[in-house]
């Protein structure tokens, strides 16, 4: 577990602890552990997480565990709905901002990079660009 500071979009420096590394090593129950014995608020760094009803085959805290720690960055879209590393930053720089200690805890490298090393402000995918795109594929191959 590491502390580390993040530069939250202009508005100053975020810290939070990290505790990240590969699936299935047990990253959630030592978080679990860790955040009820110190109070500590954890916000999920994992990309899987983040959808409502992908509860088999995660290691989403169960719901006593979260009547016990306050979670962040879980059930957030459905699994139909687009999600990003660019939301992602956004939604976990607003949650850091708050007055408490947080862990963050995952496996998403991608996710954790935002906030260790920022991401490009380019902002919302845009659909129309999509759809030029995938014409152009269409039209062209791969080419």
């Amino acid at each position: 577990m590491e502390r580390r500071d993040m530069n939250s979009a202009g508005n100053g420096t975020i810290s939070a602890l990290f505790l990240v590394g590969a699936t299935a090593t047990g990253k959630t129950a030592v978080a679990q552990h860790i955040a009820e014995s110190r109070g500590y608020s954890i916000l999920s760094a994992d990309s899987m997480l983040i959808y409502r009803g992908m509860n088999i085959g995660t290691a989403k805290p169960t719901l006593s565990e979260r009547s016990r720690v306050n979670y962040y960055g879980l059930d957030l879209v459905d699994p139909d709905e687009t999600f990003n590393v660019w939301q992602y930053r956004k939604y976990a720089l607003s949650v850091l901002s708050r007055d408490t200690t947080f862990m963050v805890v995952g496996g998403s490298g991608l996710y954790i990079k935002s906030l260790t090393h920022g991401i490009t402000d380019a902002g919302e995918a845009s659909p129309a660009a999509r759809a030029v795109f995938e014409a152009l594929f269409q039209e062209k191959g791969k080419t």
